[in-house]
């Protein structure tokens, strides 16, 4: 097979996860993945997309991508690691960006993230509050995260009631955050303008401009509470 060269624009391949696996345990359940990312590696591809499934055969192998990023972080050496879904109402803001900004770290930053809102109620059990109102949660959690991953702080209530301002440790080492929305359903599932595609599921790629700014959604909304620089000398 012929390497991938910096030069290559497109086409390019990846790998995209979304195994069907039992419950059950097996020593050998996650050999092909170390296997086909190792070769992925070493063969030019350009990126590895790690879901987020849970309760499930059917990709539930993968409950955080996280997990299994920090395995291609020690495994490879600079193939892009990318979570093909973070179901962000299941998450709070800050925790995403602390796991995440640790596999950065340890890739020598090579993160890149896209996020999802959600559809099946049962995964809800992890969040049920969130479920209803998982669209806003999606596009508001979004906006935090890549304030949080720029190193600025998230304000909010502390054990004791009382707001305090926090920042991730460790930063992560890329300055900004590549991000994508992966969605289902069209203009209802995932807010937005529906783009032509030959199967109702599909991930929206586009500019980052376009995706992540949030700006230009135009059901996203500024979070309820501040997210405030740090001063710069603090950093």
């Amino acid at each position: 097979m012929e390497t991938v060269t910096s030069a290559t624009r497109w086409p390019t391949f990846s790998l995209l996860f979304f195994a069907n696996a039992p419950a059950d345990a097996d020593l050998g359940k996650f050999d092909l993945f170390r296997a086909s990312t190792r070769f992925a590696d070493e063969h030019g591809f350009e990126a590895v997309w790690i879901p987020e499934r849970h309760f499930h055969a059917f990709g539930g192998i993968f409950p955080n991508p996280a997990l299994m990023a920090v395995v291609l972080a020690e495994t490879t050496r600079r193939i892009r690691i990318r979570a093909g879904s973070v179901v962000l109402p299941l998450h709070h803001p800050v925790r995403v960006v602390e796991e995440w900004a640790v596999v950065d770290n340890l890739s020598g930053g090579r993160v890149d993230l896209a996020f999802a809102m959600g559809w099946n109620p049962n995964d809800f059990i992890l969040a049920p509050a969130h479920y209803a109102d998982r669209k806003r949660l999606t596009f508001e959690g979004i906006e935090t995260v890549r304030r949080l991953w720029r190193g600025e702080a998230y304000e909010g209530p502390n054990g004791a009631g009382h707001s305090a301002r926090v920042r991730v440790h460790p930063l992560p080492l890329q300055s900004d955050l590549a991000v994508w929305l992966t969605c289902s359903g069209g203009r209802k599932g995932s807010g937005r303008r529906a783009r032509p595609a030959s199967t109702s599921s599909r991930r929206c790629f586009s500019r980052r401009s376009m995706i992540c700014d949030p700006s230009s959604w135009p059901t996203a909304k500024r979070a309820s509470r501040p997210v405030t620089p740090v001063p710069a000398g603090s950093r």
